[in-house]
């Protein structure tokens, strides 16, 4: 029993807060210095981050998503979120684990 509950109490640990893979067209990218830690911030095109803002990560970052905004190329990042999909982001400016540009 007492190892039901603990396996229990680690998959709810551990389902609490996930990885959560976004992709999509670049819609937008803003420079806000106060945010973002001075990197630029980008939307998704539709729903497919909430109309929330995704931080870059440094100047490469930056550059993979304006050649992404540039050519109309997909790009997909990983963020840590709690109980939450792409869809339903709760907060702007998120930090990606990490990005890529690809075509589809």
């Amino acid at each position: 029993m007492k190892k039901l509950i603990l396996i229990m109490l680690l998959i709810m640990s551990t389902s609490a807060f996930a990885d959560v893979d976004c992709k999509g067209t670049v819609k937008l990218v803003l420079e806000w210095p106060q945010q973002c830690n001075g990197n630029l911030a980008f939307m998704l095109d539709g729903n497919k981050s909430n109309g929330k803002y995704v931080c870059t990560i440094s100047s490469k970052s930056e550059s993979m998503v304006l050649s992404a905004l540039m050519s109309g190329k997909s790009i997909s990042f990983r963020v840590k979120v709690s109980g939450e999909t792409c869809e339903s982001l709760s907060s702007h400016y998120l930090t990606p684990m990490y990005l890529h540009v690809f075509s589809e």
